[in-house]
């Protein structure tokens, strides 16, 4: 008889985690609070279509999760890549992410000869070892060590890390260069190196995918996790306001940080507190779809550095009169905004938008918003040694259970999707017995 395995959170993480032990044979429960599959990864719609508010783009090295979307029948993706501008004295700088030799003539002459042969050094470095993108890596943890009594923006200029290092930390991790770290830069960087696609028909198809092959419980909340026997019990709020208690063989937690904390405090309190202790940050995306276009080809997306707006992009190529407006970083946080303030925020930013880009504002036909309060992880200094104790306490704690999430291998989907993997391979011996 297969063996009875829960994954909690649908995410990158938790669908990786759940395919993952489907193949391995197990009868796997995917768990979700929201009342739909995805987590922040967002899907909504948009004029009578899907579109992603969180996470979409796909890198040309996401190597295992190519193959995961490949296994449930994603094979079909578009160049996307990211022809950013970064706004300078009132006036836009193109920086083309498909010419790399002319993008990093324009990088040596923002950061100086200095900076820019020092990130040169981390970039090959991360280029040529495959572990160095992911967290607590060798090569991470040797940063850490010599370099996180101080943040990034300490080891960099000021040109460097306010026009480079903080659209990309900004980006990935809604953090400002003085909130993160150099053993932790090395996710970055993988971004920085990469070349991004999308997939044409976005995520439903390949959550609908998922959804054939395991049982799927949505608006169901975990409260707590405890051993049983041989098993583990999951307490859960349904979606019609009770509390049941499931029994498992073995679980998957791959939620946030702080999610898994809650979850786990009763079981281990130093492991909570541990857990609470990652960074994370908001975010609010909103997509809006105007009747005309506001991008052009060579320009599809602009980092704004100093207002609520991190960034403005197109939400594809072809697709230049959609824009998915990103209030994060420092000046772009706010907690469990209303509408009026996500309406006043979208509204400051297409103002600027279209006097940047020299145009009138085409009139809106739909907008869809989504916001997180804990969107985005920064993870901490010395990052590797936290987890070196995460991974020993939920050893401590016993029992099959294991931990996913954008805080255990990096926040990239990639990174997310191999944590998934690597949470559902330490199950597997358990439940194949």
């Amino acid at each position: 008889m297969a063996k009875r395995v829960a994954v909690v959170g649908s995410g990158i993480s938790g669908i990786s985690a759940a395919v993952r032990l489907h193949r391995a044979g197990a009868q796997v429960d995917l768990i979700e609070s929201d009342g739909m599959l995805g987590g922040r990864l967002g899907v909504s719609r948009l004029g009578g279509h899907d579109v992603m508010l969180g996470g979409k783009n796909i890198g040309r090295r996401y190597h295992v999760m190519r193959g995961m979307l490949a296994d449930l029948g994603a094979t079909d993706f578009e160049h996307f890549g990211i022809n950013t501008s970064r706004v300078k004295d009132g006036a836009l700088e193109p920086i083309d992410s498909g010419r790399r030799l002319r993008a990093l003539t324009k990088i040596a002459k923002l950061s100086g000869l200095r900076d820019f042969l020092m990130l040169a050094r981390l970039a090959v470095q991360v280029r040529n070892d495959e572990s160095a993108r992911l967290l607590g890596s060798a090569f991470g943890r040797r940063l850490g060590a010599r370099y996180d009594s101080k943040p990034l923006s300490e080891h960099f200029g000021s040109g460097l890390a306010h026009d480079l290092i903080r659209p990309v930390t900004v980006r990935m991790n809604g953090a400002e260069p003085d909130e993160v770290y150099l053993g932790n830069f090395g996710t970055n960087l993988a971004m920085l190196l990469d070349t991004f696609d999308q997939l044409p028909a976005g995520f439903q198809p390949v959550l609908e995918a998922v959804e054939e092959l395991v049982n799927v419980r949505l608006s169901t909340s975990v409260r707590r996790i405890a051993k049983a026997g041989d098993g583990i019990s999951l307490t859960v709020s349904t979606p019609t306001g009770g509390v049941e208690v499931l029994g498992y063989d073995g679980v998957v937690l791959a939620t946030p940080a702080h999610i898994a904390a809650d979850i786990l405090h009763e079981e281990s309190a130093q492991l909570g507190r541990l857990l609470r202790s990652v960074n994370y940050f908001p975010t609010t995306v909103a997509v809006v779809e105007y009747a005309e276009d506001i991008f052009r080809s060579d320009i599809r997306a602009v980092a704004m550095a100093d207002g609520p707006c991190s960034n403005a992009g197109s939400y594809g190529i072809n697709q230049r009169n959609i824009v998915r407006y990103t209030f994060s970083g420092r000046h772009g946080r706010v907690i469990s905004p209303t509408a009026e303030v996500i309406e006043t925020m979208v509204g400051d930013a297409e103002a600027l938008l279209v006097e940047y880009l020299g145009i009138d504002k085409p009139a809106r036909t739909d907008i869809v918003t989504r916001h997180w309060d804990q969107a985005y992880c920064a993870y901490g200094p010395n990052y590797a040694e936290l987890l070196e104790q995460v991974h020993s306490l939920i050893e401590q704690i016993g029992g099959n259970i294991s931990l996913a999430g954008d805080y255990i291998l990096g926040a990239s989907m990639e990174n997310c999707c191999r944590s998934g993997f690597e949470a559902a391979d330490a199950l597997v011996p358990a439940i194949t017995e």
